[in-house]
């Protein structure tokens, strides 16, 4: 993470300086999630200098001919400092792997998958390690992955048509007014509505991303077609008003967990495709899962299930190395849980979206459901003609379950 490898004119103690620039804002584009080219931060080889701890040089072949670089090691403490007091996104080391289902069109038209040798997997692997990513390429049989059936849907060569949507829009129903609002009750009536208590009715499994493949949410699975750029043809002339419009270049379909997206590249050099969907990726990753470092601020933070004292000294070190994290300071001990303040500018969202990708740290609910347990059933039905009333709960108000109302979620430790 706080490692970098950059071109270098020669060993002289101003080319390493001048080296150790590049070499800083290529660490900071990986440790804030935005690369290089989104950094607004500026960075000077003299600054950059007094962060490094460690260098050797080394070369490699580029084009036949040999290329000298430097290998720089920054401090941590020091580099994550300074991009919490620049007011940028940290992105922690705690990375989503990435699986990638990729076919590559070769010269004669045909169609493989990207072989360990393969030039576009090679530079694609250096653009992932550049910015902080670990890529696997899963063997498949086309077959059993259909990967150009899994695109017909969302395949941008493909015809839209504009006045699609305007048919399914004119298809809404109208609802009418008097429909009784769920779990309120009128009154005089009778009846007394109890949907809004009653258990919910379990989700069901997660649908496959690909044929036998769950994506979790530690890992991001993308499948796709590395398209060559097409032999040039006759100019087409450009299309009427009353033709649908075509829009250019593949298309990759990515998923974390059970959520789904898109991303939409120019077809192109193979090699230059590669390392920017490479980019993409890292990009929608980034804006994910790196929190912002603004207004943090002090906030309460309890774990449950942790029971016995090498449980919590492991929990302690993993709350230490968390980068999402300035301070955690212990407030209470208790028989099945333990409560911490800590210094973040995380809301409750973003760091259950950060704690999931490791597993080890789950929100209540999730872990709840996680290990099957159901909902409790409801109290006694309301009395005819009374209306349930449901206050706000204070800061540090105990719940049902003895746990205050924190501002954050409740986290359960999985030992």
């Amino acid at each position: 993470m706080y490692e970098a490898d950059v071109p270098v004119l020669n060993q002289s103690p101003q080319a390493r300086v001048q080296a150790s620039e590049a070499g800083l804002r290529q660490v900071l584009g990986r440790l804030t999630g935005q690369g290089e080219s989104g950094l607004t931060i500026r960075v000077t080889g003299t600054s950059a200098d007094r962060l490094m701890t460690r260098f050797s040089y080394h070369s490699v072949v580029v084009n036949g001919q040999r290329q000298p670089r430097i290998k720089l090691s920054f401090n941590p403490a020091q580099t994550l400092a300074t991009v919490r007091n620049s007011g940028l996104p940290v992105w922690g080391v705690t990375r989503p792997s990435v699986k990638l289902y990729l076919l590559s069109q070769e010269a004669d038209g045909s169609w493989v998958a990207l072989s360990q040798s393969h030039p576009v997997r090679e530079a694609m692997v250096r653009a992932a390690w550049v910015r902080g990513l670990v890529l696997t390429f899963p063997s498949f049989n086309t077959t059993v992955v259909p990967v150009s059936e899994m695109l017909d849907a969302v395949n941008p060569n493909k015809p839209v048509d504009p006045l699609a949507s305007l048919g399914e829009d004119s298809a809404t129903e109208s609802v009418e007014e008097t429909a009784p609002v769920e779990g309120t009750v009128v009154a005089g009536s009778s009846a007394t509505l109890r949907a809004s208590c009653e258990p919910e009715a379990p989700e069901p499994p997660p649908e496959p991303f690909l044929p036998g493949v769950v994506p979790k949410d530690s890992e991001l699975v993308l499948v796709g077609e590395i398209r060559a750029a097409p032999s040039p043809q006759a100019p087409v002339s450009p299309p009427t008003p009353s033709e649908p419009q075509v829009l250019p270049g593949p298309a990759f379909t990515w998923a974390i967990g059970t959520d789904r997206g898109v991303i939409g590249l120019p077809v192109g050099d193979p090699i230059a495709q590669g390392t920017q969907l490479v980019e993409r990726i890292a990009d929608e990753m980034g804006r994910r899962f790196a929190v912002r470092w603004v207004n943090p601020s002090a906030q309460t933070l309890r774990v449950a299930s942790v029971t016995k004292i090498p449980a919590y000294a492991e929990l302690m070190r993993y709350l230490g190395r968390q980068e999402v994290f300035s301070r955690v300071d212990l407030r209470e001990a208790g028989p099945e849980h333990f409560e911490f303040s800590v210094i973040t500018p995380a809301d409750p969202e973003e760091l259950a979206r950060v704690f999931r990708v490791e597993g080890r740290l789950l929100q209540k609910n999730v872990a709840d459901e996680s290990a099957g347990k159901t909902q409790a059933p409801c109290d006694a039905p309301l009395r005819e003609g009374a209306e349930e009333v449901v206050e706000p709960l204070e800061p540090g108000t105990p719940t049902e379950d003895g746990i205050a109302d924190t501002g954050l979620p409740v986290f359960v430790w999985q030992n």
